[in-house]
């Protein structure tokens, strides 16, 4: 039986809430394009952000060891919200700066 690290295990518990994440938001971009509503690249940047945002938190959550099944996380509300703003922060400043950078 081969044994996990911790990140991998990390990663495999953080996949299904991103995954769902993100079919949910490509639906929500493709009824926007359907009805031709707004920007799509703006749509399809939004989500893969919240995307992301989702991932990274539940990655941090399952390497820092707290327990994940399905979209539930055994952490303390109080510790959760400052995980979640400093995950945020960190992948909506990252992407700011590559817009600012790139975008031209």
């Amino acid at each position: 039986m081969k044994k996990h690290g911790r990140w991998p295990l990390a990663a495999q518990r953080a996949a299904p809430p991103s995954v769902l994440t993100g079919t949910i938001m490509a639906f929500v971009v493709a009824g926007h394009a359907v009805r031709g509503d707004g920007d799509l690249v703006v749509g399809a940047v939004v989500g893969a952000a919240l995307t992301l945002i989702v991932f990274a938190t539940f990655f941090v959550v399952g390497l820092a060891g707290y327990r994940v099944r399905g979209d539930f996380v055994g952490i303390r509300a109080r510790y959760a919200w400052p995980l979640i703003g400093v995950v945020t922060t960190i992948v909506m400043a990252t992407a700011f700066y590559l817009m600012s950078r790139f975008g031209k």
